[in-house]
């Protein structure tokens, strides 16, 4: 009990104390020169910290939004790939399931021959639905960029640098090149015997165009 009352006499002398700090502060509740600007130190400090907190929070989410869109495009790019080496890996089986159909024997059923020319027909679309597009038409203007050419032959009814016939056809994915198409390519009609094989070069002949002697002969 006498504990108690000690301390309930330290607490009023110190509220004491406090008030009569207060009451004889010689400017009252006006602030202090040094205090006015012991404040807006104080504020200027708030202020630049705010600022610098604001920067890094930017800087946050700008970190995160990068980090997000890298991760997206690397799980996209990781799908593609993985689609194109299936995509890859089929091509094959559908080029011999084209050839078995148009090597197929003729005493094979026409039952047998059409129940497989649907199947074939069912992948094609399915290839096609899901974006595999067919490379390498004959008659058309060839080219470098998704063809490769292992021969050029003459021919009269097609142009030269165009397409006489597909060896085996191309694919693309999308944007993505799967395969190139393999194709013979012509170099236009067939010259009559005699005629130069260079604008202006009238007296060259085939023999010449193939390595042969031009030198004149001696008499």
């Amino acid at each position: 009990m006498g504990k108690n009352r000690r301390e309930e006499e330290k607490c009023g002398e110190a509220v004491a104390g406090v008030e009569f700090a207060a009451a004889s502060c010689p400017c009252g509740s006006e602030e202090l020169p040094g205090e006015s600007f012991g404040l807006l130190a104080v504020e200027d400090g708030l202020r630049s910290e705010i600022a610098e907190l604001r920067d890094a929070l930017l800087r946050a989410r700008a970190d995160h939004d990068n980090y997000r869109k890298r991760v997206e495009r690397e799980r996209t790019e990781s799908a593609g790939r993985g689609c194109e080496e299936l995509l890859v890996e089929i091509l094959p089986i559908l080029d011999n399931f084209e050839l078995g159909l148009r090597t197929a024997p003729k005493d094979v059923g026409a039952s047998v021959l059409g129940g497989f020319s649907m199947i074939f027909e069912q992948l094609r679309k399915l290839l096609q639905s899901r974006g595999v597009v067919a490379i390498g038409v004959a008659g058309e203007l060839f080219d470098p960029h998704c063809e490769e050419a292992i021969a050029m032959v003459p021919h009269d009814s097609i142009a030269g640098d165009h397409v006489v016939d597909v060896v085996r056809r191309g694919y693309r994915w999308e944007s993505r090149l799967l395969r190139p198409a393999t194709v013979i390519v012509s170099r236009g009609p067939s010259r009559p015997e005699g005629e130069g094989v260079f604008p202006g070069a009238e007296g060259v002949s085939e023999e010449t165009e193939g390595g042969g002697d031009s030198s004149p002969s001696e008499n």
